[in-house]
C-alpha cells in the first residue's frame, strides 16, 4: 500500500505543470525504477519472507493430517526461508523433536528424522551465538531425549560455565 502511495505521488508529481514550465517526465528520472525496485526488495526481505516463515512455522506446530512427517517436512520449509526467525524456529523444531519422541505412536524413522534436523540446526545456532545458555541446553535437552547421555552433559556443563546463577 505505501508503495502505491509513493509511486501514484511520483506520478502526479512527475506530470504536474506550473506555469511556464514544462512537465517532467519520468524518462528524466532514471533513478525512481532503481527506487521502487530497491523498495520492493527491502519489502520482502523485511517482511514478508519472516512472514511467511511465522506462518510455516505455525502450521508445522499444529496436528496435521499427514501426521509427524508433515510436521516434519514444514518445520524444513520454514527453516528454507532463512529470515531472522531461524532462531526461533530452530527452538520450536527442538521441542517439537522432543514431543515427537516422547509418542508412542511415532514411527522410529520420523523420530530419528526429528532429532536428526533439530540436533543440525542447533549446531548451527550455535554457529551463530555460541554463549548463548539457550541454545546448549536446548541441544542437551535433544540429545537426552534420544539417548545421547554422555554428549548431552557436554551441552549442560557448557551452559553452566556460560551462566552459572541461572536455574533451567
Amino acid at each position: 500500500l505505501i508503495l502505491f502511495t509513493l509511486l501514484s505521488y511520483l506520478s502526479y508529481r512527475t506530470s504536474a505543470q506550473k506555469e511556464g514550465e514544462k512537465a517532467r517526465s519520468i524518462n528524466s528520472r532514471p533513478y525512481l525504477p532503481i527506487v521502487a525496485i530497491v523498495l520492493v526488495f527491502v519489502v520482502w526481505v523485511v517482511n514478508v519472507k519472516p512472514i511467511l516463515a511465522g506462518q510455516t512455522l505455525i502450521k508445522a506446530l499444529q496436528a496435521q493430517p499427514g501426521g509427524p512427517s508433515q510436521n516434519h517436512e514444514l518445520m524444513k520449509k520454514a527453516l528454507a526461508y532463512n529470515s531472522f526467525a531461524a532462531s526461533e524456529i530452530r527452538e520450536q523444531l527442538t521441542h517439537l523433536a522432543i514431543r515427537v519422541a516422547a509418542e508412542p505412536k511415532a514411527p522410529s524413522d520420523i523420530k530419528q528424522a526429528f532429532f536428526t534436523l533439530a540436533e543440525s540446526e542447533l549446531k548451527r545456532q550455535l554457529e551463530v551465538s555460541p554463549n548463548d545458555t539457550r541454545y546448549h541446553l536446548l541441544q542437551a535437552l535433544n540429545l537426552e531425549q534420544f539417548g545421547g547421555y554422555d554428549e548431552a552433559i557436554v551441552y549442560l556443563n557448557r551452559a553452566l560455565e556460560l551462566s552459572p546463577r541461572k536455574q533451567a
